[in-house]
């Protein structure tokens, strides 16, 4: 008589697999064992051979000349078993296996007295699926992905969560990849979770984090790996959008300045645009100073080389201790170095802001995000309306920044003092005419918009706070 079956020493304690037929994952590695009966009434040497097939057809194991009391035959007493085991062999594809055994006395000139020839087992894929994918960017549980409007500038995390679909324990990986809009790989992530029980779910989370610091659509490629970790099967797989990451501010933040500088409506070519988003203590004034803000912001800028373009600052009041700002700046570009003089190996823009924050008395805890991109600007129309509400002061510098961004011979400081604001502005529309093409009047627009133009020379608008 045959009994037969197959353990699994690939799990701890090992585990009856089956019994004839029965289901095995994949990915697992087996042992067969046969049991032999002596039916004689008389002892008798006991052998044993099989041969095992996968679902192709191909021998995995052939076991031969097995003798009980191997390697010198011994004698089995009537209606006793003996144990034959045989060596291990990986359970790594999904169907049918089948298994021939011949079970043989007299080990001199063997007899045949029983065989098996069938099906050893029926082995089904390893089962699981991804249940949950999250990318963390300012606090666990930001959103679901895909996530819409990112904020341009933060760190992220991805978290993925993948369930185990068998009833039996299996070990589970992943491996993913985020891309950034240009193709360029943010981050390579692979990990192994260990042995996840049947029906329960494990968490894999980025080691490090991964800068979002381009505009645009970020995707990734994510699979979930189920079975022995030196050889996983991917059970589930995602490709797709991760994220979208975009320059506006987030809903919680309110727009409470916004500074157009003259700068503005001459220059065309390349800008830095910078954001950046702060912590601040909870001393913090509530009285935004945005005039002071924005002359500091310009004379920092303009003593690097550089002119400043357009400045948002926005708030979020919302935490319970603290203020959160975020400050966006577009200027002529600075290049990447640091700053110097201010602050020692901080990006030169980050090193400006905080300057001008200090000197309006916000005081920054924590830097949250920090970015610098570099776009194209065409100049703002309505330099001729706009430079109604200039000072003196502002027309002979525009005056000269014209001067020198046309590469016209520069008009002496002496002789601009002497002249009036009337004949400044007359002297500012003739420059204008003879570089800039006609434009459509801006003036109606800022009005509409809110944006003012006060004595220090920047359109400047500066906003309420929701209710």
């Amino acid at each position: 008589m045959i009994q037969l079956e197959v353990t699994s020493p690939s799990t701890s304690p090992s585990v009856k697999l089956l019994s004839l037929a029965s289901g095995v994952p994949i990915g697992t590695s087996g042992l067969v064992h046969v049991w032999g009966r002596n039916d004689m009434v008389t002892p008798q040497e006991m052998g044993i051979s099989w041969v095992v097939k996968d679902p192709d057809g191909d021998v995995v194991e052939e076991h031969t000349d097995d003798w009980a009391g191997w390697p010198w035959p011994t004698d089995v007493d009537p209606n006793d078993t003996h144990e034959f085991i045989g060596g291990r062999f990986d359970i790594n594809k999904p169907g049918t296996w089948t298994i021939s055994i011949w079970l043989w006395m007299v080990s001199a000139s063997p007899v045949m007295v029983d065989s098996y020839e069938g099906v050893l087992c029926v082995v089904k894929p390893v089962e699981g699926t991804i249940i949950r994918k999250e990318l963390e960017y300012s606090g666990s549980g930001d959103g679901i992905v895909p996530v819409s409007d990112v904020p341009l500038g933060v760190r992220a995390k991805l978290h993925v969560w993948g369930k185990n679909l068998m009833s039996i324990s299996q070990g589970m990986g992943i491996y993913w990849f985020v891309a950034d809009p240009d193709g360029m790989i943010a981050e390579e992530y692979t990990d192994w979770g260990g042995t996840i029980g049947a029906g329960q779910d494990h968490e894999f989370i980025s080691s490090g984090q991964f800068d979002l610091n381009k505009v645009g659509k970020y995707t990734t490629w994510i699979e979930l790996l189920m079975g022995t970790q030196d050889n996983p099967q991917i059970v589930d797989r995602y490709i797709g959008d991760l994220c979208t990451v975009t320059t506006e501010a987030p809903p919680e933040f309110d727009l409470i300045q916004h500074t157009i500088y003259p700068y503005a409506y001459i220059y065309d070519g390349d800008v830095e645009v910078t954001i950046a988003t702060f912590k601040t203590d909870p001393f913090t004034p509530a009285a935004w100073m945005g005039d002071k803000f924005a002359s500091k912001l310009e004379e920092e800028v303009r003593a690097r080389g550089g002119r400043p373009i357009e400045v948002k600052v926005y708030t979020d009041t919302t935490p319970l201790f603290w203020t959160n700002f975020r400050v966006e700046v577009v200027g002529t570009p600075l290049g990447a170095g640091v700053a110097s003089g201010i602050a020692v190996g901080i990006p030169i823009w980050l090193a400006i802001i905080l300057v001008c924050l200090a000197i309006i008395a916000v005081i920054v805890v924590v830097t949250l995000a920090i970015t610098t991109i570099t776009e194209s600007l065409q100049h703002k129309p309505g330099l001729h309306e706009v430079k109604l509400g200039w000072g003196k002061e502002t027309l002979m510098l525009t005056i000269h920044d014209s001067e020198e961004y046309w590469e016209r011979p520069l008009t002496p400081t002496e002789t601009l003092e002497g002249m009036s604001e009337a004949e400044l502005r007359d002297y500012l529309d003739q420059i204008a005419e003879e570089e800039v093409a006609p434009e459509v009047s801006w003036w109606p627009l800022a009005i509409v918009a809110g944006v003012v133009v006060v004595g220090g020379g920047a359109a400047i608008a500066l906003t309420a706070g929701r209710k």
